[in-house]
């Protein structure tokens, strides 16, 4: 099975980049039709001066996650006005910025720093209530095919990060004290500090199809959708993640994505199963040779009255990983997201997984976001309800409801997050504490 799979990914993937690639060779004069001759014009006449056709503009690339180093770097770019001015970094992030555009525009070295600290307490808990957690990142992206504005670049992209806990427990793990079937958070686990992501991109033919390699995270690329962070929205797994979907930590491994005719696009990845992103990775990627692999569909129709939207149609395999006696898996997700007015954006999503190593069968899971609801600029409110079924069946079903307020105090600050979540506990009998 796993053969046959990536058999046909391969081939696939293939078949479609030659497709979508234009030709480059010319046909042989030799074989063209000689046009019939014509009678001389009665006057000569000046051709008019033919006027030079403008290069077609690169077409709009397939936008990854919010969490990806690309999307960072672009958030970290936009000004907020916030409520108060200035804030004690203010002046370090002019000085930061006016570094960062200068590098940039010498050498093409863009670099981000970000740190987001999240507190959550459960209300009811069968262990630690409390827990809080850090998270410090340092990332960027070294252009060094192709201009700015321009399109066939090509570029490294790095990711660094560190994690720790303020509590005895992390965010990632008060899932544990209150029988969640899914993580409270996306991340805010523990991790010493780690070069997590390393990779070449390189977009060809205006944008139309592009590939990465190397150290990636493939949850950043496949399945993803515009509110897709704990750090900038919604904080729950069910929202931030997708709970049936069983991506590994980053780990090496490939993605080619592309534009055969707008609005529809096309992702393929394939990496490493057993991927760790605190490890290099060359061990368990060649000697164990257990993969996961996904494709995507997805349409970006781009609606008169009603804005941009995006329709993603993912399906996905995992080999079975002997050492960690985690059986193999496939499913189907399907993640859309649509702006409503300006500033209102719907979403909804849907994960099946059949096994895999997931705890997570079903989930369904839809929300809105509306930006400025008060009229402050950069304040973001957001709505979300889900639901989710286990793969064990003698557990119950669980049920998500989160809403967040997200305040723009600062241009450089944004505490979100005054954020409500009520999680229903699935245990059937009392879980065992350690």
């Amino acid at each position: 099975m796993r053969l046959t799979f990536h058999a046909v990914l391969v081939g696939a993937t293939i078949a479609w980049a030659m497709w979508v690639a234009p030709p480059a060779w010319a046909q042989d004069p030799a074989k063209q039709p000689h046009p019939q001759a014509t009678p001389p014009p009665a006057e000569e006449k000046k051709a008019a001066p033919q006027e030079k056709k403008a290069p077609a503009p690169p077409t709009e690339p397939v936008t990854p996650s919010p969490n990806d180093v690309t999307q960072q770097l672009e958030e970290a770019k936009r000004k907020h006005a916030g409520i108060i001015e200035n804030d004690p970094i203010s002046r370090l992030g002019s000085l930061w910025r006016e570094l960062d555009e200068k590098l940039e525009e010498s050498i093409g070295l863009d670099l981000g720093l970000a740190y987001t600290i999240l507190y959550q307490r459960a209300t009811e808990a069968r262990g630690p209530r409390d827990a809080a957690g850090g998270d410090l990142d340092f990332f960027g992206t070294w252009r060094l095919l192709g201009d700015e504005e321009g399109d066939n670049v090509g570029k490294i992209g790095f990711f660094t990060e560190t994690r720790h806990s303020y509590t005895s427990i992390s965010p990632a793990e008060l899932k544990d004290s209150i029988g969640s079937l899914w993580k409270t958070t996306d991340g805010f686990d523990t991790q010493d500090f780690s070069l997590t992501q390393l990779w070449w991109q390189q977009d060809l033919f205006h944008n139309r199809l592009a590939f990465r390699i190397g150290k990636i995270d493939q949850g950043n690329l496949i399945n993803t959708n515009r509110l897709k962070s704990d750090d900038l929205f919604f904080v729950n797994q069910a929202f931030s993640g997708n709970p049936a979907l069983p991506f590994p930590g980053t780990g090496l491994g490939a993605a080619v994505f592309g534009i055969p005719v707008e609005p529809l696009y096309i992702l393929a990845s394939f990496g490493d199963a057993n991927g760790d992103k605190t490890k290099a990775g060359f061990d368990t990627f060649f000697d164990d040779a257990e993969y996961i692999a996904a494709v995507e569909v997805g349409l970006r129709p781009l609606f008169e009255k009603i804005w941009r939207g995006n329709y993603r149609f993912t399906f996905w395999h995992i080999d079975e990983r002997e050492k960690k006696g985690i059986p193999s898996g496939e499913g189907v997700a399907l993640s859309f997201d649509q702006e409503i007015t300006q500033h209102v954006m719907a979403l909804l999503r849907y994960g099946y997984a059949d096994d895999g190593g997931t705890d997570v069968r079903h989930i369904l899971s839809g929300g809105v976001a509306i930006k400025d609801p008060f009229g402050t600029t950069d304040d973001l409110l957001g709505v979300g309800l889900a639901w989710g079924e286990p793969q064990d069946r003698a557990l119950r079903d669980q049920y998500v409801a989160e809403a967040f307020y997200r305040v723009q105090v600062t241009p450089n600050i944004q505490p979100k997050r005054f954020t409500a979540s009520r999680s229903l506990r699935i245990f059937s009998s009392p879980p065992a504490i350690k």
